[in-house]
Order: structure tokens, then C-alpha cells, then sequence
């Protein structure tokens, strides 16, 4: 019998969610100006790569959902 954890993750701290919505904002204005948004841009515009790979899949989530909201 395989028992799991089910404790809820801890929220966000507020560094968190400002990392999380400027690096969204800043793939925004990549995707705007039509360069690549990859982890090296990323890296060439100020960002670690522990904040990349931590924060990276939900800011690119939240900029595809802000994206939607401008164009809806």
C-alpha cells in the first residue's frame, strides 16, 4: 500500500509573485517585438537560471493568460 502526502503547498511569498509577473511581462514584450523567448534570452535580460527554472512555466503561463485577456 503506497501512502501519499497530502499537505497543501505553501502560497507564493511576495517575492515570488513579482518574480513570477515581471518575468511575464517581460516574455510579453519579448513575444512582442518578436524574439525568441527562450531561457538564454531570458538569462541575456537579467534573470538567473534558478529563477528561470523555477519561475519560468508560471510566468509563461500567466503571459499566455494576459495575452488572452488583451486580445478578448
Amino acid at each position: 500500500m503506497i501512502i501519499y502526502e497530502t499537505r497543501p503547498s505553501p502560497a507564493p511569498t511576495m517575492w515570488e509573485k513579482l518574480t513570477v509577473s515581471d518575468m511575464a511581462a517581460t516574455m510579453q514584450d519579448m513575444n512582442a517585438a518578436g524574439e525568441a523567448v527562450t531561457p538564454e534570452n531570458l538569462r541575456l535580460r537579467g534573470y538567473s537560471l534558478s529563477d528561470i527554472t523555477c519561475y519560468g512555466l508560471k510566468a509563461a503561463n500567466l503571459a499566455r493568460k494576459r495575452a488572452i485577456k488583451v486580445t478578448a
